[in-house]
């Protein structure tokens, strides 16, 4: 079944950073790989709710809301199309999109301390910008500065990393270690797409793991299971993914986390 956008105005309109663009006065059919995509575009779904385009089957035309519903429907119906004579699902596995690279992309921070102790480089030592760190206090305010002999560090209850790269990425999973023993609890939330509010986003993908429970050499994996496509949107940031560590305050440990993804 083809997913045909009809665009009446005297617009372009495009897509994930320019994957899909519905010319002026024109249409467009897009490819099934991007259903899915699409349906968390936030500016694809705000013109959508706006009429700006209509959506067409190859059969009828529709407008908002029966054209989301239609997007959903084909969406649902793509991805459990493979199935055996028995209706169990055929699993394969994800590879990578053509010219795409597999990366495996550390950072290491230590927590109760400011952003100078945050390490992630490419080979010629150049520091990754789009990998921020930021430390808090019990008052939610941000810590700046380490005060006298250091006195703001042992105020600060909360580590956030940042990870946005400005391209598009899917990511697999990826690991936490740590240096040493923790003895304190201290607990981690992952948070997708935080800045865009629920349901489209802030998407909670760990819920409050407790270090604590980890040894020197025990690693801590998230396994996605299938690569997870997401779109950079310098507005939006529907892609950013938020590491969020809290603990007793003062309490200071070296962490290295890696995030594994495939990159064009």
């Amino acid at each position: 079944m083809p997913l045909t956008l009809i665009n009446n105005s005297s617009d372009n309109f495009s897509y994930l950073s320019g994957a899909v663009v519905v010319p002026a006065g024109g249409t467009l059919n897009v490819d099934s790989s991007y259903w899915f995509s699409l349906l968390t575009d936030l500016p694809f779904i705000a013109d959508l709710k706006k009429n700006n385009f209509f959506v067409s089957d190859g059969i009828d035309t529709y407008s908002f809301p029966e054209s989301e519903e239609l997007i959903r429907r084909m969406v649902t119906q793509e991805n459990t199309s493979s199935r055996d004579s028995d209706g169990a699902m055929i699993v394969r596995n994800k590879a990578a999109k053509k010219g795409w690279t597999f990366c495996s992309l550390p950072i290491e921070f230590e927590t109760s301390r400011l952003s100078d102790t945050l390490y992630s480089q490419d080979v010629n030592g150049n520091p990754r910008a789009f990998v921020t760190m930021k430390s808090y206090d019990a008052q939610d305010n941000e810590v700046t500065t380490p005060g006298l002999l250091n006195a703001n560090y042992a105020t600060i209850v909360k580590t956030v990393i940042d990870f946005e790269p400005p391209y598009d990425y899917e990511i697999i999973g990826g690991d936490l270690r740590t240096l040493t023993t923790i003895v304190n609890d201290m607990r981690l939330w992952i948070i997708a797409a935080p800045d865009v509010p629920a349901p489209q986003g802030s998407k909670e993908m760990g819920g409050g793991i407790n270090l604590r429970y980890l040894s020197p050499g025990n690693v801590f994996s998230v396994d996605g299971r299938v690569s997870k496509y997401a779109t950079y949107h310098p507005v939006y940031h529907t892609n950013k993914i938020r590491m969020v560590f809290k603990y007793p305050a003062g309490t200071n440990e070296s962490i290295m986390i890696v995030i594994q993804f495939y990159k064009q």
